[in-house]
């Protein structure tokens, strides 16, 4: 549950009468309760009628417990400051005695039933119900030989489950978290409407969902993580829950047509479970586990909890990952960003992946509650039941950015230059900036998608599900040359000498410097000179900024001391003398349409710098001379010399099978006009298509260049 700061704001001579009209009845109240109630801002108001206690109190679990105010009417009542979004559970203290409120629907958590409200989360809906096919939450029962007793579980079967009799589904066991029951991923965790939304939008496979009950009692009252709770567990899931619901439903009985997740204990029970069955269950998902570590207590005087040992709980895990990476499409933990597990469950990961082991980590706003996980889940879903992805699939996965930045847009070039050669190349949307690099040489996973309020979702779109590491990408050549040597933006990393070229396709980039007309600014010597101070806005790409002023003995602290500013923000922007940066042919990009707006907006003089400031640029940022062209932008209206960056580069690491590069570079090549009629301008030069700089060119690349004469 979130961090709560909750203060009474209502004395009991004023009541509700002076509160914001704003207030509405919770959407969890039972049919014709008024209250609870929320506002806007995310305060609740509490109110129950006691009219003989002499004290009631509110206790949101996670924070203090409130005194509620007697009433004229003989009612308690409260208002909260504003909760965090997300699901709030409560009780009320009457008299000490602790109850439910009566004007609130029952929750099971705890161990007992609760009261709890819904605060609304700004802009996300994708747990609400929407007007899209809906599926089935089912309530069924079935004998446990295990307990020997009967027991309940809940199935979400798919929108079309019944109309569609021939149709084999695959199948997600998902687990509640302690003191919770089956019912917390239908109810509280709206499993149904997240699956609801995601299948219609073609966002996650059509699939059967089993919420059981993972309750159950162990020898010697054995509890939590320990071997003798989860073993029975693992006997309750694989020898009477799993077989009744292959016998019950039409779902798939292979192990990639199986997936397990769980929340809290469940996600321990799953992590123990799951990897110690790598043959029953084809993906995992762990949410916010406390096996890792951040819970424990150490009890007064005796020994300290010791370290997670994951070869200890899971022989073979760290010894052996090779095996748990051949037999687990996917294996997912995640964990709410102000958990107490959070740093735990970070070190845990970094570990396995030492060991070589694929492990997808996500991580969400909040503590340990419901949002983190009905997050987790929508994320989660995504990913299961997809196809492999991989160079050996022939389904490899590319590293790009937005469709109308370079990146993306080469991203779609090399997707369809490689389908005649029988590739199925799948564009991560999002792997972008200065963490491109890093994503292809640490093979990393697509991370979750995070909406771009400058770019609209058609233009970056989601990325498909289950898409697995990254295999290659674009990117600009100075992030690609800086990533390998450890400078620039990779300062202070350990240089990533194991990425390589594979092509360098020309796409000018230019700097740039102009003024405002309105400025008297016709060379940056004056800035110096002029008694007022001076504005300069950073616009566009590139880090030459700083080279420019150093060059004019100015820099963003000289003149900020003499009044000015230096920076890129909206109100830079808004209000500027000077403006450097680096901009090229294309109008739409995020990058480099702050150029193609202000020069609209503006009256600018575009300055040509000094011949040998420009070849220090030009050693210093392994750019060319050039020329920006007339026409470029308003204000161009004469060839003026400049730098020129010129390459937007496919690439990959050093242990791509060579005859992959070797057909990347082949499918670029024989494909040309697919460059063509870009809103970029693209070109193939056969003369620069394999330098790289610093950076080595792939050996299969290279083995292509060589055979059609381009290099020696």
């Amino acid at each position: 549950m979130d961090r709560l700061g909750l203060v009474v704001l209502l004395a009991a001579s004023i009541g509700f009468a002076q509160e914001s009209s704003d207030f509405r009845p919770a959407s969890s109240n039972v049919p014709g309760a008024e209250y609870p109630r929320i506002d806007g801002a995310g305060r609740v108001q509490v109110r129950i009628r006691a009219p003989e206690a002499t004290a009631v109190r509110l206790g949101f679990w996670s924070g203090p417990k409130l005194d509620m105010e007697k009433q004229p009417d003989g009612s308690f009542a409260v208002t909260t400051e504003p909760l965090d979004p997300g699901f709030h559970y409560y009780t009320l203290f009457v008299d000490g005695a602790e109850v439910s409120d009566p004007g609130s629907r029952a929750f099971f958590g705890g161990g007992r039933h609760a009261s709890a409200v819904e605060i609304p989360e700004a802009g996300v809906d994708f747990y609400a119900v929407k007007d899209v096919p809906h599926g089935d939450v089912r309530s069924k029962r079935y004998f446990s030989k295990v307990t020997g007793s009967w027991r309940r579980l809940l199935v979400y079967t798919p929108p079309g489950y019944d109309r569609e009799p021939k149709r084999v589904y695959p199948v997600l066991y998902i687990q509640h978290g302690g003191g919770e029951d089956e019912t917390g991923w239908a109810t509280q965790g709206r499993a149904d409407a997240i699956l609801d939304n995601l299948i219609a939008a073609g966002q996650a496979k059509p699939m059967l969902v089993v919420m059981a009950d993972g309750n159950l009692p162990a020898p010697g009252g054995a509890r939590g993580y320990s071997d003798a709770a989860v073993d029975v567990f693992a006997r309750e899931l694989l020898e009477a829950i799993v077989p009744f619901v292959e016998a019950e439903y039409r779902v798939r009985d292979d192990a990639a047509g199986r997936a397990l997740a769980g929340l809290s204990m469940g996600g321990g029970q799953t992590f123990l479970v799951g990897l110690r069955n790598k043959d029953r269950f084809g993906a995992l998902g762990v949410f916010s586990t406390g096996l890792f570590g951040g819970i424990g207590r150490r009890p007064a005087g005796g020994p300290a909890i010791p370290p997670f040992d994951a070869e200890e709980r899971v022989p073979g895990l760290l010894s052996d990952a090779a095996s748990f990476n051949d037999a687990l499409r996917v294996l997912y933990v995640s964990v709410g960003e102000q958990d107490p597990r959070f740093e735990a469950t970070k070190k845990v990961v970094a570990e396995l992946r030492s060991h070589g082991l694929n492990v997808e980590l996500a991580s969400f706003p909040g503590e340990h509650e419901w949002q983190v996980w009905r997050k987790s889940l929508h994320d989660f879903a995504q990913r299961i039941f997809t196809e492999r992805t991989g160079i050996a699939e022939k389904r490899p996965v590319f590293g790009g950015a937005c469709r109308v930045c370079p990146w993306g847009t080469m991203a779609e070039v090399v997707q369809a230059a490689m389908r005649p050669y029988g590739y199925d190349v799948q564009v991560c949307y999002n792997c972008n900036r200065a963490d491109a690099p890093r994503f292809v040489s640490e093979a990393r996973l697509p991370p979750p998608y995070q909406p771009d309020p400058a770019v609209p979702e058609v233009l970056a779109p989601r990325n498909a599900p289950g898409l697995g590491p990254v295999d290659f990408g674009a990117t600009a050549i100075q992030f690609l040359r800086d990533a390998y040597r450890g400078k620039g933006f990779y300062a202070g990393e350990k240089p990533r000498t194991n990425l390589r070229l594979i092509a360098n396709i020309q796409d000018p980039t230019y700097v740039l410097v102009a003024a405002r007309a309105d400025s008297g600014i016709t060379d940056l010597s004056q800035v110096r000179q002029k008694v007022w101070p001076v504005r300069i806005l950073e616009a566009g790409i590139g880090r030459d900024s700083s080279r420019i002023l150093a060059y004019y003995g100015l820099s963003k602290e000289v003149v900020e001391a003499a009044g000015g500013r230096v920076g890129r923000s909206h109100e830079d922007r808004e209000a500027f003398d000077v403006v450097i940066g680096g901009g090229g042919g294309m109008s739409t990009a995020p990058e480099w349409s702050i150029w193609t707006e202000i020069s609209q907006e503006q009256d600018l003089r575009f300055i040509e710098l000094p011949d040998d400031l420009l070849a220090e640029l030009a050693r210093e940022g392994e750019q060319q001379r050039g020329t920006i062209p007339v026409g470029l932008y308003p204000g161009v209206t004469r060839p003026i010399p400049t730098v020129v960056r010129t390459g937007t580069v496919v690439y990959g690491r050093d242990d791509l099978p060579d005859a992959f590069a070797y057909d990347v570079a082949k499918a670029l090549d024989e494909q040309q006009h697919l460059l063509q009629w870009r809103h970029l301008s693209f070109s193939y030069n056969v003369h620069a298509v394999w330098r790289g700089y610093e950076v080595p060119l792939h050996p299969g690349a290279a083995r292509y260049y060589r055979e059609r004469g381009y290099m020696k």
